[in-house]
């Protein structure tokens, strides 16, 4: 009988090496990176399922897949800078008919939601610095949903992280919700030229075209 000779088995090197995987791969399932404790860091949930836009003003707009918008301060906001004064106040407005305070939202239609324009003032905040209040605006055209009316007895987790610092929740119409990036870039590049007087009524020219932008998309 003739003997069979079989392929010697690779070495133990040679073996690992054929199956190595990218660091922090499992297949093609991502592992998260981990902290200095070990302890394994997961996205947060804006992370996962919104797109963040910064307007020029610093403010920031999470705009989820389903269209719902989060409005906030991004994090370089100057409100939020090291050693800036702290926040003392946040004032949502309630002087006219557009009183988010005394909004109600009902049913699936959102009906009896209060609808703003981008340069409409959602809210003004003063700190303990003084001087004039901070205004903040809408920076997109739709039905406000909801304010977070926990920063009127807390101001200072506006812009904090962990979920408790937004602004205002905002629903824009549904031919609106595809070009909402476009808007609030046109939006910001007609501040910078120097068009829109910073005021409501001074920025109907931003609105109009940021409204043009939005049926185009």
């Amino acid at each position: 009988m003739c003997d069979v000779e079989s392929e010697p088995e690779p070495a133990p090197a040679a073996a690992a090496a054929d199956c190595e995987e990218a660091p922090g791969d499992v297949g093609t399932t991502r592992l998260p990176d981990l902290s200095p404790d070990g302890w394994p860091i997961y996205p947060s949930v804006t992370e996962r399922y919104f797109t963040t836009y910064v307007t020029s003003n610093h403010q920031a707009l999470h705009v989820h897949s389903n269209g719902i918008c989060l409005l906030g301060l991004a994090p370089s906001h100057p409100l939020l800078a090291p050693g800036a004064a702290r926040i003392t106040g946040v004032a949502f407005r309630d002087h006219d008919a557009k009183n988010l305070l005394a909004n109600e939202v009902r049913g699936k239609r959102k009906s009896g939601a209060v609808f703003v324009l981008p340069r409409d003032l959602v809210a003004s905040v003063t700190t303990e610095a003084g001087g004039d209040p901070l205004p903040l605006w809408a920076c997109v055209r739709a039905n406000v949903i909801e304010v977070n009316r926990r920063l009127i007895e807390e101001p200072e987790l506006l812009g904090s992280a962990g979920g408790r610092g937004w602004l205002a929740v905002l629903m824009p119409k549904m031919a609106e919700k595809g070009s909402i990036g476009a808007a609030l870039l046109e939006l910001d590049r007609r501040d910078a030229a120097g068009r829109g007087s910073g005021t409501e009524e001074g920025g109907g020219r931003t609105e109009q075209r940021g409204l043009a932008l939005l049926a185009e998309g």
